[in-house]
């Protein structure tokens, strides 16, 4: 799967050292002389423009996922502050009913 942070990042080390993308193109020539399809255009994919695109789609896809999770933990933290609640209502019962037995001795 394409991972438009790591193609940034990859993007970056291109720059700083062109060799690496001979490497990568010299493997992707022999791959295809093995009959295999050829990845060509990866210089082409780590344009600026095509990653920044990439970047923000995945970066409002994780926001998304974590605005679910946020919702799903408020709605777990007031089910057990109602649960704690009721709990202590519970508690309040049984030491009125304690106490209510104890006058009765």
């Amino acid at each position: 799967m394409w991972d438009p942070v790591q193609g940034l990042i990859l993007r970056s080390l291109i720059e700083l050292t062109p060799e690496l993308l001979d490497g990568y193109l010299d493997l992707e020539l022999q791959a295809e002389l093995a009959h295999s399809p050829a990845d060509t255009n990866y210089a082409q994919r780590l344009l600026p423009s095509q990653l920044v695109d990439q970047v923000l789609n995945v970066w409002w896809s994780h926001q998304d996922q974590l605005h679910q999770v946020h919702a799903a933990l408020e709605q777990s933290r007031q089910e057990v502050a109602a649960g704690a609640e009721q709990l202590a209502e519970r508690q309040q019962q049984l030491e009125e009913h304690q106490a209510r037995l104890l006058s009765l001795e």
